[in-house]
């Protein structure tokens, strides 16, 4: 029955995507956010409420091979929190599909993280699904495949922009405020006419995943009003300081990886730019606005200690305080969570996803876990995709979710 329904939701994405329409014209003048005025951040955000909607407009949301079809879009500009509470404002694309609900109940509605893994407001998810293969070859361009099961089972879906403005990759607070706070802006938003209690869940992989579980495990003190159903995330990175040692010793080739995560942890603590050095400067400057292609391509097999002051970067203890507090464990999940994760895995390590997982089990939480045993990172994404779907269907439909915990705390 289970295999059954991923075929089914797999078959479903992929009829959804394939009813697209012919492809947008080549050169379409879409402004880039560093240049469009609608994510500018206005002077008194910190009047705003968290999720409040600042801003709109309807778009006609892109592929990479043509628009959408069957499916009202909008984007919000709305208020969030960084990962130390200050106030900034971020973008998120709501879609709706355009057919009426026919459910029990109201329309769910999935907030879906992008893999964004970038430094730069021109890499942001909401950039490529107003501009399809214009906004260049990235993460984002896979999002409509992800999104396709939830638009085609007539859930609504919000998509955040959730390293905010300034582009925070590896800030794991700011992530889950700004999926928390996306979620609430979808609701706010009266013209998408969802209901304010209807149930809300996340999904997401990689850096994707990041951002899904931190939002998972800040939910219930951050934002306890909403109606949240359930977490599944995959190839999760939850201990930041973990993954980029893994990023610059065994898993080096990674490692442009690594230099965003510190980037983005220097946007939000510059204070810490004093650990660079003369190298560590130059190479902040070339790549503080760097999308994930970029950073992958250009600095592979990097050691991150030859750009910094400190013999050792990863003992300083400013370093371990500022990645310890960016890191998931100190508080479990109220909803139930669905873990997905290769044992191979090459670029997020198993052990620290692990480690993440007992720690939210002795908190009490609920987990379901998918721990697939010959799996990297890449071939992880199919069973957290053709899982996690059914996973969070249930979840919509009130059934109970299985508990992993009696066997993860003796694993």
């Amino acid at each position: 029955m289970v295999q059954r329904s991923r075929l089914s939701l797999l078959l479903a994405a992929l009829v959804f995507v394939a009813g697209l329409t012919a492809a947008a014209p080549a050169g379409a003048a879409i402004a880039p956010p560093s240049q469009d005025p609608f994510y500018a951040v206005p002077s008194d955000v910190g009047s705003y409420a968290p999720g409040a909607v600042i801003r709109s407009r309807q778009i006609a949301p892109q592929t990479a091979i043509g628009q959408l079809p069957a499916v009202r879009a909008w984007q919000v500009l709305y208020r969030t929190n960084d990962g130390e509470d200050a106030a900034t404002a971020t973008v998120a694309t709501v879609l709706v599909p355009a057919a009426p609900w026919t459910g029990a109940g109201t329309r769910p509605l999935l907030s879906y993280q992008s893999a964004e893994d970038s430094v730069g407001i021109d890499c942001a998810p909401s950039y490529a699904w107003r501009n399809g293969i214009f906004a260049g070859l990235g993460e984002p361009l896979a999002d409509p495949l992800a999104v396709g099961p939830a638009l085609a089972l007539g859930w609504a879906v919000v998509v955040p922009d959730y390293e905010g403005p300034q582009g925070m990759f590896g800030v794991g607070r700011m992530a889950g405020h700004g999926v928390l706070d996306g979620i609430r802006a979808a609701l706010n938003f009266s013209t998408a006419g969802l209901d304010p209690r209807t149930k809300v869940a996340t999904f997401g992989y990689s850096g994707g995943g990041l951002a899904t579980g931190w939002a998972g495990e800040l939910q219930g003190t951050y934002a306890p009003e909403l109606n949240y159903v359930g977490t599944a995330g995959g190839g999760t990175p939850a201990k930041l300081l973990d993954v980029v040692k893994w990023l610059t010793g065994p898993g080096k080739a990674a490692a442009g990886l690594a230099a965003g995560g510190i980037i983005g942890i220097l946007k939000q603590y510059p204070q810490l730019r004093k650990f660079l050095n003369d190298k560590g400067r130059t190479l902040y400057q070339r790549y503080e606005n760097a999308c994930a292609a970029q950073l992958v391509a250009e600095l592979p097999f990097r050691d991150i200690n030859a750009y910094t002051t400190s013999p050792d970067l990863f003992v300083e203890p400013e370093i371990v305080a500022v990645t310890t507090r960016q890191s998931m464990g100190s508080q479990a999940p109220k909803a139930p969570v669905f873990n997905s994760h290769g044992q191979l895995d090459e670029i997020v390590p198993f052990a620290q996803n692990k480690r993440n997982v007992k720690e939210w089990c002795a908190g009490g939480a609920t987990v379901d876990a998918d721990w697939t045993l010959l799996a990297e990172h890449g071939l992880g994404v199919a069973p957290w995709y053709a899982t996690g779907y059914p996973y969070l269907k249930a979840r919509f439909a009130g059934l109970p979710a299985v508990n992993d915990c009696w066997w993860i705390r003796n694993s």
